[in-house]
């Protein structure tokens, strides 16, 4: 057995007609990738699909126990004329799982918080550790909106927020469920995760379980979320999303709480803060493109949020 990698630079209309043809090969797993490498963007829910970009490199994995290399690519090039080069990077003599955990590496944020793989978990439990099987569901701590969500939980010294003592967190759009745990991990008293994908959910549960937090943390699709108001309220998700979910967003934050929304490239922070009146919020973080905002409820409406 061994692991065969076919690659290509190609504009963005050919790489995306290559990633359709792969849809028959389910075993060959492909990443599109900018040619600066750069991760792709994808389009807002209920827009038009954006271009990827100029130029695409293409990456495609194959096993050849699955199928021979050679004849992938020669296929691929009768169908739509494109060829990609081939080259070995897993032989038979080595760990295919060995080789993909050295991949993935511990990650570290202010206050003294990891997330780690299953296989780098500690011996002992830690309670600033989170083991997390990685790209299970959105929310690894790889991405940079999960970073700020995570770096934002502390403060410049590494210290837990003080909003967190206590505190009742919303964690809206959770995915593998890694803010809410952060936020108990630093000191939360507990917390409840949303989310629109029922195998999401699945995944923060496992998660949940494996970090001993299923008594302090609950999961829910939105149609069955309680109806409740929260000390942290943090929104990971997009644009879209967090516009036409302004208003219930703003329901659920107490007054004298904090707001967290991410999910944003830096052009997009103005449009989301103005469908907030509620809260002052504010570009508090950005790693590269993309913009953290927090804010807390403005003067004009504290006393009157339900």
């Amino acid at each position: 057995m061994a692991i065969y990698e076919l690659k290509g630079s190609l504009d963005e209309s050919t790489a995306m007609a290559v990633d359709r043809w792969f849809e028959d090969y389910p075993e060959c797993i492909v990443t599109l990738m900018e040619a600066d490498g750069v991760a792709p963007r994808f389009g807002e829910p209920g827009e038009i699909e954006e271009a990827l970009w100029t130029e695409c490199d293409v990456s495609v994995l194959v096993n050849d126990a699955d199928h021979d290399p050679h004849r992938l690519t020669a296929a691929l090039n009768q169908a739509i004329g494109v060829s990609l080069t081939i080259a070995e990077v897993i032989d038979a003599e080595q760990d295919w799982q060995a080789h993909y955990r050295k991949q993935i590496e511990p990650l570290a944020f202010h206050g003294g918080l990891r997330v780690v793989p299953p296989w780098d978990a500690p011996p002992d439990p830690d309670p600033l550790t989170l083991v997390l099987e990685p790209d299970q569901a959105f929310g690894s701590g790889r991405h940079p909106t999960t970073r700020m969500c995570l770096e934002a939980l502390c403060d410049a010294k590494g210290r837990a927020q003080p909003y967190l003592a206590g505190a009742e967190v919303l964690d809206y759009g959770c995915g593998s469920g890694i803010l809410g745990m952060a936020a108990i991990r630093l000191g939360a008293a507990r917390a409840d995760g949303v989310d629109i994908d029922p195998v999401a959910l699945e995944c923060a549960a496992h998660n949940l379980e494996t970090n001993a937090l299923v008594t302090q943390m609950q999961l829910f699709l939105p149609e069955n979320a309680p109806d409740s108001q929260y000390d942290l309220v943090i929104a990971n998700i997009l644009l879209n999303p967090l516009k036409s979910l302004s208003g219930l967003l703003t329901r659920r934050l107490r007054p004298g709480g904090r707001m967290l929304l991410t999910g944003l490239l830096a052009p997009q922070a103005e449009q989301c803060i103005a469908v907030y009146p509620g809260i002052s919020l504010a570009v508090t973080a950005q790693i590269g493109e993309w913009v953290m905002l927090s804010g807390t409820p403005a003067p004009a409406h504290a006393d009157h949020l339900p």
